[in-house]
Parts: structure tokens; C-alpha cells; sequence
């Protein structure tokens, strides 16, 4: 599971990535745009959580916290999905440690 702010832009494109090129079965969500109860679901859900802002895993329940993987790629400043930009980053970080 890939979580940024909204689920719409950086935890998107990653997931797009992880889905397209690495054929895992990898999901959107965003700790705002997303309920706790849903949060919680696809938690529990996910074999691995990957936030993509470190302080984002404050919002991820402590007993997931040993799931979660951490890419820092900062606030949204691509307001797209898949801003070439970003998927950049997101291939750097994949680079760097392999889910």
C-alpha cells in the first residue's frame, strides 16, 4: 500500500510504478483522503505500507508500524500523477530499496 496526504498524486504514481513494472498488487491511499476505518482495512490489508512522507506514519496504526517503509520525497510540488519529476524520485527510492 502506497500512502501520501490525499491519495491522489505521489502514493498514485507509486502505486502506477509498482503495479505497471513491478506486477505488484499495490493500492492508493491517503491518510486525509481516506477514513481511519479504511486506513486500518488496507492496512492490515498490505504486506508491506509504504509512506511517502516520514510523518506520515505517525497516521498509520502502531501496530503496522513494523510494515511501514519509508519514502521521503517531500510535499506535493507535482500536483499530478506521474509528473516525471516524481517518477524519478520514486524510481531513486525503488533503487535504493527494493520492496
Amino acid at each position: 500500500m502506497c500512502v501520501c496526504s490525499g491519495g491522489n498524486i505521489r502514493s498514485v504514481t507509486l502505486a502506477y510504478i509498482l503495479r505497471r513494472i513491478y506486477r505488484y498488487d499495490a493500492l492508493a491511499a491517503g491518510i486525509k483522503g481516506n477514513s481511519s476505518y479504511t486506513l486500518d482495512y488496507l492496512c492490515k490489508w498490505a504486506d508491506r505500507i509504504v509512506v511517502l512522507e516520514a510523518e506520515f506514519k505517525m497516521a498509520i496504526p502502531q501496530r503496522y508500524h513494523p510494515k511501514v517503509v519509508i519514502y521521503d520525497v517531500g510535499h506535493d510540488v507535482w500536483h499530478q500523477a506521474n509528473h516525471p519529476a516524481l517518477v524519478d524520485k520514486l524510481y531513486k527510492h525503488l533503487a535504493a530499496y527494493k520492496i
